[in-house]
């Protein structure tokens, strides 16, 4: 996947996150769509703040790759039911820049949960 164009990483990383919100049940998705350099450890984050699943939909070494398909995915989906992202995306964590890798996730989970989604 490394030669991909631009538009086709853009089209499957559209295509999975609908699949994610599919499998977590369309209506009921409450999710957000963000970029890390540790995927591990900020879905630790999420998961105190009440989120149960996560995908990463795309890894590269080009951070202003990811920093563009994380602003074009957060475009795609800001206006739709359930997405909690608040600012168009795209400028990454700080520090991230020395990272030798950079991912593109999505995390989420029903908001019917007797838990609270922060």
């Amino acid at each position: 996947r490394q030669h991909a164009s631009a538009g086709t990483i853009l089209q499957r990383c559209r295509s999975l996150v609908t699949k994610f919100r599919n499998g977590i049940g369309k209506q009921l998705c409450v999710y957000k769509l963000g970029m890390t350099a540790k995927p591990t450890l900020r879905f630790k984050y999420y998961q105190e703040c009440n989120y149960t699943h996560m995908s990463v939909l795309h890894v590269s070494t080009n951070l202003g790759l990811i920093q563009m398909l994380e602003a074009a995915l957060i475009s795609d989906n800001l206006s739709e039911k359930g997405c909690r992202n608040q600012r168009y995306g795209g400028e990454g964590p700080p520090g991230s820049i020395s990272e030798p890798f950079h991912f593109v996730y999505v995390v989420g989970a029903r908001a019917d949960s007797l838990k609270p989604i922060r």
